[in-house]
C-alpha cells in the first residue's frame, strides 16, 4: 500500500519527555547503577534539526559552535550564589514554571569577570591564519 498526499507530523513534545518523570530534574537517570555515563545519553537524537531525509546538515556544526560559544562565555565570568548584607549565600530554591517553554523562576544571583579583558576576548574573537 503507498499512501499519497499524506502528511506526517511527528510528535517532538511526546519524543522529548521519554523517561520515567519529564517534569522532574533528575541528572541520575542519565546513569548506570554503577554511576557511569548510560549509552542513551550520549546519543543525540535532538527533534530540533528535523528528521530523515530533510534533517539539516549543519546539525552538528550548529551543536558545536553553540558548545563553543556557552563554554567561552560561562570560562569568562564567576557565577556564584547572591550574599545577603551579612554576606551569607542567598540559597537558591529549584523552582521552574511550565507552559510551552519550561523555564526556572528568576532568582538572584552574583557574577564577576575572571579577568579584565575577557569582555574584549569573547566581543572581539580575531582569527589568524
Amino acid at each position: 500500500m503507498t499512501l499519497t498526499r499524506c502528511i506526517i507530523m511527528f510528535n517532538a513534545w511526546a519524543v522529548s519527555r521519554d523517561c520515567l518523570d519529564p517534569e522532574r530534574f533528575d541528572p541520575g537517570s542519565h546513569l548506570t547503577p554503577e554511576g557511569q555515563l548510560a549509552t542513551q545519553a550520549k546519543q543525540n537524537n535532538s527533534p530540533f534539526f528535523g528528521f530523515g531525509r530533510r534533517i539539516c546538515p549543519g546539525r552538528f556544526f550548529a551543536d558545536i559552535a553553540l558548545s563553543a560559544a556557552a563554554a567561552m562565555i560561562l570560562s569568562a565570568f564567576r557565577f556564584e550564589k547572591a550574599k545577603d548584607a551579612s554576606g551569607k549565600a542567598i540559597p537558591v530554591e529549584p523552582a521552574f514554571v511550565s507552559g510551552q517553554v519550561s523555564h526556572s523562576v528568576p532568582f538572584e544571583c552574583s557574577t564577576s569577570r575572571i579577568l579584565a579583558d575577557c569582555v574584549m576576548i569573547i566581543c572581539h574573537v580575531k582569527c589568524t591564519s
